[in-house]
């Protein structure tokens, strides 16, 4: 072989290993760019995240959120109860990335909390499941979603509850007590289950709910 064909390989290795150099540089993931000291492999990797730095029950809560929906009340039943079982003890951390600061946590934690909130009182309007006995009725569905969003509720930023009831479990109260449907009862009594177990855990707002145009009004007219 000879030496210009040699001088022509080293210059084009040379040139492969400056144009992932510089890619590097960029900010690109790269993988396999290799420098003249070592043979290893380089891989930035600084804003990706795996399933090691999420919140342990994620991808379990991702799937319990569909099962809110199902058509099988026994499946939203389960679901819910699994929700509020679940986070009667893991709450703090729903949401949260490892590597993140404090306050973006906490912020995607609210985000988090927030979305199931509305997922639960979504159940709380749609769930039709009542099991009547006697003159009384059993709504196991309802009253489970209703638990699950106490423990939510209660994990949220004040601003956040206060919406919950006011753009959320109201509304429910207002469409039951105004509507002429069917089921305008159930949405109605959802509306109320919610804000029973609202209340239980956020005593500390319930002076600022409770007003001539807030939550006692329509529980009077509910």
């Amino acid at each position: 072989m000879s030496a210009s064909s040699s001088a022509k390989r080293h210059k084009s290795s040379h040139t492969s290993d400056t144009d992932a150099s510089s890619e590097l540089d960029n900010g690109s993931v790269v993988v396999g760019a290799k420098d003249s000291s070592s043979s290893s492999s380089i891989i930035n990797l600084a804003a990706v995240y795996g399933t090691g730095d999420e919140w342990p029950f994620e991808g379990l809560c991702e799937h319990l959120a569909l099962d809110l929906f199902d058509p099988n009340w026994e499946v939203r039943h389960g679901a819910a109860l699994a929700f509020r079982d679940l986070l009667t003890v893991h709450a703090n951390g729903a949401g949260k990335l490892v590597g993140l600061t404090r306050q973006e946590n906490e912020q995607r934690h609210q985000s988090w909390l927030l979305d199931l909130s509305i997922r639960l009182t979504s159940l709380l309007a749609l769930d039709r499941f009542s099991d009547f006995v006697g003159d009384s009725v059993v709504v196991p569905v309802r009253e489970t979603a209703g638990m699950a969003l106490g423990i939510v509720v209660k994990e949220m930023k004040s601003d956040f509850a206060i919406d919950v009831v006011e753009k959320g479990l109201l509304t429910l109260v207002k469409k039951g007590t105004h509507g002429t449907a069917q089921h305008s009862w159930a949405i109605r009594h959802a509306g109320l289950v919610g804000i029973k177990f609202w209340m239980a855990v956020r005593r500390d707002l319930v002076p600022k709910v409770i007003n001539p145009d807030g939550v006692m009004d329509h529980v009077i007219q509910g």
